[in-house]
């Protein structure tokens, strides 16, 4: 599986709907054991566009929330510009 990314407007970010994908992937991710590969990252375009993405590992126990949330396959973020939202510590491993 390849990593996965939703992306949400600035709108989307003001009506707290970001709290709502983290809060239903680290769900998941605490139901499944929390998977050590297993992560979600963001990083943001100014405040227009925000990005939200899942490891492979993560996309795969989370495939039905991103068909939910309209994911679509994404590159690899740089470590330098993305944040872990949801993963562990070693996580930051998976990026280049």
């Amino acid at each position: 599986m390849s990593w996965k990314v939703v992306t949400l407007t600035g709108d989307d970010v003001a009506k707290l709907r970001h709290y709502t994908l983290q809060d239903e992937f680290e769900a998941v991710f605490t139901a499944t054991g929390a998977p050590r590969t297993a992560a979600m990252f963001s990083n943001h375009e100014g405040h227009r566009k925000y990005f939200y993405f899942f490891s492979p590992a993560a996309a795969d126990i989370f495939s039905v929330g991103l068909a939910k949330w309209a994911a679509a396959d994404g590159n690899i973020p740089s470590r330098e510009d993305a944040s872990l939202l949801v993963g562990h510590a070693d996580a930051w491993d998976t990026l280049p």
